[in-house]
């Protein structure tokens, strides 16, 4: 009798490659995402808990690498080892293209990554898994979990994407219609403008009122803004599920890798253990809709330690600096964004903002703007601003909490963030 597992292990093998061989004739490679740089991801987990371990050159591997921009962008941020894996044969000609100038540091290994023994690979500092869960059958997906697992290094981070929740469901439902529809024997083109065009009879047809009616449009019109090549891979990909941060946390943490955070992060309470911020995350995607999360899992170091929540020690760490997106905008009433003891309002390109209501806030995010910061370089440069307009500061206490809250209410609502900043 044959073992029904190694038939399931053919099955999702086949699909890796077809999945693959459907990125050589339509590729995609959107470039590095900058908010998911070295420093960025290791000054997200320096303030969750998770410094890094040494200042040595971090090894990075990227499962999914396409054409190899976010090894390049490490790279350039001067780490180690980079290893790339992708099913696509032209997508790894092109990330080897890319590194060609990093001799021995750079590899990119083609093929089915859920077949990759780690062995074969070491252990890195940190890995990324970007745009490729959800695309995923779940045999593969639980031996690349696994492959990650037996990768990461103590104190390592994983860095992953995918979509969740009801907004998640509903995205990954209307991709598989839009397949079901499809005709593969036409040109690509043609495919295409079939999506679209069925995508336009649903948006026609979303009721004016009743429940589900905001749902269905966000994730339609979501759907309609996708360039091709996004709208190509999901919708008329092989496989296309949401994913939920518990089942991947099932399969990490008998493995030693635990959920850090979403990014940026969701808020838990104090003494909240590794099994509550899983449970905090879904309910979050549930209640919110969910949508496409950024995701941190990571090995605790060997000395154990705290994890997954913002600490005290993490926000006012030297080697934190914090940034923000955040510029100069009108006041209420007229009043002149600069004017001391006004209520001053702060604006985020493309929408959103925020208003200071206190000269010391007024004075915080004034010098953040200015330039990016570690924590006490920040509150230095606040008690000069104040000072330089014959403000009162707040006492000690009160400023350095406020300083913490600040961070953190910026970093939450994605108008500010942390980065590791290296030495030399």
């Amino acid at each position: 009798m044959s073992d029904p597992s190694i038939g399931e292990a053919l099955d999702a093998r086949s699909l890796a490659g077809e999945i693959g061989r459907s990125y050589d004739v339509v590729p995609y490679d959107p470039g590095a995402a900058v908010a998911l740089s070295l420093a960025r991801v290791r000054g997200v987990a320096a303030v969750l808990g998770l410094p890094p371990l040494s200042d040595a050159a971090p090894e990075v591997l990227d499962i999914g690498c396409g054409g190899g921009a976010q090894l390049l962008l490490a790279a350039q941020e001067g780490a180690g080892r980079l290893v790339g894996i992708d099913a696509s044969g032209d997508a790894c000609a092109r990330a080897r293209a890319r590194g060609a100038g990093l001799g021995e540091r750079w590899r990119i290994l083609h093929g089915d990554a859920a077949a990759v023994d780690p062995a074969d690979l070491g252990r890195f500092d940190v890995i990324y898994l970007l745009g490729t869960l959800y695309i995923m059958p779940p045999a593969a997906r639980a031996r690349v979990l696994a492959l990650l697992a037996g990768c990461l290094k103590p104190g390592g981070l994983v860095v992953t994407n995918y979509y969740t929740g009801i907004l998640g469901m509903v995205r990954t439902r209307l991709g598989r219609v839009l397949h079901g529809a499809n005709d593969a024997g036409l040109p690509l083109d043609q495919q295409l403008a079939m999506v679209r065009a069925n995508l336009k009879v649903i948006a026609d047809v979303v009721p004016a009122q009743g429940v589900t009616r905001e749902v269905v449009q966000a994730v339609v019109t979501s759907m309609q803004n996708s360039p091709d090549t996004v709208l190509f891979h999901e919708a008329l990909g092989a496989v296309y599920d949401p994913v939920h941060t518990g089942e991947v946390a099932s399969a990490l943490g008998p493995q030693g890798v635990a959920f850090l955070n979403y990014v940026p992060p969701i808020s838990v309470g104090p003494g909240a253990g590794a099994s509550a911020m899983v449970r905090a995350a879904d309910a979050w995607d549930f209640a919110s809709g969910g949508g496409f999360r950024t995701v941190l899992f990571a090995r605790p170091p060997a000395d154990g330690g705290a994890m997954g929540r913002p600490t005290q020690a993490g926000v006012r760490h030297d080697r934190v600096v914090w940034s923000t997106g955040l510029r100069p905008g009108g006041a209420p009433g007229g009043a002149p964004g600069g004017a001391p003891g006004a209520v001053a309002s702060f604006e985020v390109p493309g929408g959103g903002g925020i208003q200071a209501n206190t000269p010391a806030a007024h004075a915080m995010i004034d010098r953040l703007i200015a330039a990016p910061r570690c924590w006490g370089d920040l509150r230095v440069a606040a008690l000069e601003w104040l000072a330089a307009r014959g403000q009162t500061a707040p006492d000690d206490a009160v400023l350095d909490t406020s300083i913490d809250d600040l961070l953190l209410l910026l970093w939450q609502n994605g108008m500010g963030w942390p980065a590791w900043k290296d030495v030399g």
